[in-house]
């Protein structure tokens, strides 16, 4: 487990890249940014919790996470960048963004444990393949006011 200093805003592009023996991460809830890649092949991590004051999360950032199952995402994400979640193949529950308008290209491509992706009316584009390879998952538009 990893735990991070109270201070902490920023999670470097490929900070724990390939750190194959992570299984949980606990950030500090003054982490705004995480970066391109940052867990890209953590295969071990199985539970992250992501403070609500993050605002953008980078391209790759849980690409190859085959052990995450789960991931509640803060409502001020406006864009889930390409290959987000890419193999995340144990992903069973994502909980999309408040404020989300784009998901992007094979952001959830090969998370073949999803039952359903709720998507609220605001968003405007869901980029190529963002949902590929997840043929167990039913795609819901919900319409839901923001507020």
């Amino acid at each position: 487990m990893v735990l991070f200093q109270r201070n902490l805003t920023s999670i470097s592009d490929g900070c724990f890249r390939g750190c194959f023996a992570l299984s949980s991460v606990s950030l500090c809830s003054t982490v705004t940014r995480l970066g391109a890649a940052c867990f890209y092949g953590c295969c071990n991590i199985s539970n992250i919790s992501i403070p609500h004051n993050v605002i953008f999360i980078g391209k790759d950032a849980f690409n190859w996470c085959s052990s995450l199952e789960q991931i509640v995402l803060p409502k001020f994400i406006t864009k889930l960048e390409n290959t987000t979640f890419c193999g995340c193949s144990k992903l069973s529950e994502v909980e999309l963004p408040q404020y989300l308008i784009n998901i992007g290209e094979s952001c959830f491509s090969g998370c073949s444990s999803l039952p359903q992706i709720e998507i609220l009316e605001n968003v405007e584009g869901i980029d190529s393949g963002a949902f590929s390879d997840c043929s167990n998952s039913k795609l819901f538009w919900l319409k839901r006011q923001i507020g």
